[in-house]
């Protein structure tokens, strides 16, 4: 979806700074900063599945907490190539920069419907709810399977 796409625009900015840096005397570091910035991100997206998944609050907040280091990594990252950079290589750097902030917008709104949990939760409920109504019925079921037998019982009479 879109934090995919966010993260190929991220990949393609990186790898044209990449190559437009591969005679620059940082070519090497720029390449490795490049790399932390593509790795942290898909970590992150990564992340976002077992996010959603959970129910609990708790696991939750060491997920985000993950997340949010990442974050911070890819962030120190840009800060040493934005120091490394030439002229030349600054408008790729900027849609990076741009594709980096689109996907944590998204992440952000993932995180959000995520904290929601409507669909854990949801079928937590419905599964909690069908055990009670399925008791109820067993219960009715037997009640009235008794009542049957009961009224079928022929007496002998003279």
């Amino acid at each position: 979806g879109p934090a995919g796409d966010a993260i190929k625009r991220l990949e393609a900015a990186l790898n044209q700074l990449m190559d437009i840096s591969v005679t620059s005397p940082n070519a090497q570091a720029i390449g490795k900063l490049s790399s932390e910035v593509l790795i942290e991100a898909l970590h992150i997206h990564t992340l976002q599945a077992p996010h959603i998944a959970e129910s609990s609050d708790t696991e939750m907040d060491k997920i985000e907490a993950e997340m949010k280091r990442r974050e911070e990594r890819a962030d120190q990252a840009f800060d040493s190539l934005n120091d490394l950079v030439e002229e030349a290589g600054r408008p790729y750097l900027t849609a990076a920069r741009t594709a980096f902030r689109d996907f944590r917008e998204i992440n952000t709104q993932v995180i959000d419907l995520s904290r929601q949990n409507s669909n854990v939760r949801s079928f937590a409920i419905s599964l909690g709810q069908k055990r009670k109504v399925t008791a109820q019925c067993l219960d009715s079921l037997a009640a009235l399977e008794k009542a049957v037998k009961e009224s079928m019982t022929f007496r002998a009479t003279r």
